[in-house]
């Protein structure tokens, strides 16, 4: 997935720096993640997979490459203050990170190896955090 990824790294930086910005191309980039998250419930056979992985490698590379561009965005305001925004925004997101393999691998073993659980869990938090970058997004506008 990190390898597919790379043009859309590329292409997701060009689109927010000529037209959308760090935060709507995240915004636009993480509800299709999540979204893909979901779709992969459906996803059975080893092709499906490999197409599945391909298509969500390309949405979470932009993801990824867009959240420090976005960080930057929320902490620009008051340059004084910049620091401190990206570290509170860094410190906020080191919970998940740090929580959220530990939760889905427990997901999986309370159903026995199925994925169901991991999947309805990552996909539902990668949208709720897309709400949480709109909410932010229009408070700063």
């Amino acid at each position: 997935m990190n390898g597919v990824g790379v043009p859309s790294r590329i292409a997701s930086a060009f689109v927010a720096d000529r037209w959308l910005g760090a935060v709507r191309t995240c915004i636009a980039v993480s509800i299709p993640c999540g979204i893909a998250i979901l779709g992969w419930i459906g996803v059975h056979t080893h092709v499906g997979m490999f197409i599945w992985a391909t298509v969500y490698g390309l949405l979470v590379n932009c993801a990824q490459s867009q959240l420090p561009a976005a960080n930057a965005y929320f902490g620009s305001k008051d340059p004084e203050k910049s620091g401190t925004r990206v570290g509170m925004i860094t410190t906020i997101n080191s919970i998940p990170l740090l929580t959220g393999p530990y939760i889905a691998g427990q997901l999986i073993a309370l159903r026995g190896g199925d994925y169901l659980y991991a999947q309805l869990f990552g996909g539902i938090c990668i949208l709720t955090g897309a709400l949480f970058v709109v909410g932010s997004h229009i408070s700063e506008a």
